[in-house]
């Protein structure tokens, strides 16, 4: 009955967006904030995501279904590819509990947040550890997306993008380490 419930909600809000398009106002998604922290062991690279989860997002985390934010992290030397990792954030929500669980895969850690806010900050935070070898001049490039979500009770397919008016937020920026 709960997954039935899910789906009517996640498909109400992906299919008025759709319809609305044009008119809809999707979250305007960004990065802020990358830094890099230089260590013995590496380097730390921290960025958030700002703006990305309003709107329509709360309904779409408490449906119940689990939700995926995924994360691309490259790291260049000129127009060299020197590192590249993909990550997700995932998203799981339990009525009877009225508690969040949040998988941070980058940093192989699982919180339980009960508050809407204090998961999004968590959510829309990423902390890499980088223990490659790196040059003393790098350009650091973070990009995120939100997958296709499938819905079972309609057989449909839908792509989450849309909340963000299907545009990838990216940050990019040269470190001198």
């Amino acid at each position: 009955m709960f997954q039935a419930f899910t789906n009517k909600v996640v498909t109400g809000i992906i299919s008025l967006s759709m319809v609305l398009f044009s008119s809809y106002k999707g979250n305007q998604a960004k990065f802020e904030n990358l830094m890099l922290d230089n260590s013995v062991n590496g380097v730390v690279i921290e960025a958030s995501l700002t703006d990305a989860f309003e709107n329509d997002f709360e309904d779409v985390f408490k449906s119940g279904s689990s939700v995926r934010v995924f994360f691309e992290l490259k790291i260049y030397q000129d127009k060299t590819e020197l590192y590249s990792d993909l990550f997700s954030h995932m998203v799981l929500y339990d009525p009877q509990t009225n508690l969040f669980t949040l998988e941070l895969e980058e940093q192989d850690l699982t919180l339980t947040e009960l508050t809407y806010k204090r998961m999004i900050n968590q959510l829309a935070h990423i902390s890499c550890d980088v223990s490659e070898i790196l040059p003393s001049s790098i350009t650091v490039k973070i990009t995120s997306f939100l997958p296709k979500m499938r819905l079972e009770s309609v057989d449909q397919e839908y792509d989450m993008m849309i909340l963000w008016n299907m545009k990838k937020p990216v940050i990019k920026r040269e470190f001198n380490l």
